[in-house]
């Protein structure tokens, strides 16, 4: 069975895999929990988006948005597997 950092692990190599990972500030674990079956991982990462802006010869990274955004993957307890990957909508 998978582990609770190889869960947040996985979720964050697959976070960095499909977005540039120099585009992504700030990311942290946000939240994780095992499902009550406990077949499922959800891990929630929170992060910036960053943007090169030139300034004069400089290009310095920024936040392209001030607020955060936030991912939630479901991820197999048994294989480890990501299964989905979804927007976390605060409430």
């Amino acid at each position: 069975m998978v582990d609770v950092k190889q869960a947040v692990n996985t979720a964050a190599t697959y976070l960095t895999e499909l977005y540039d990972a120099s585009t992504l500030g700030d990311v942290m674990l946000e939240e994780v929990e095992l499902s009550e079956a406990e077949r499922e991982w959800h891990v929630t990462l929170g992060f910036q988006r960053l943007s090169k802006v030139k300034i004069g010869n400089f290009e310095p990274l920024i936040p392209l948005r001030p607020s955060r955004e936030y991912k939630t993957f479901t991820i197999n307890a048994e294989t480890g597997v990501v299964k989905s990957m979804r927007i976390r909508q605060l409430q």
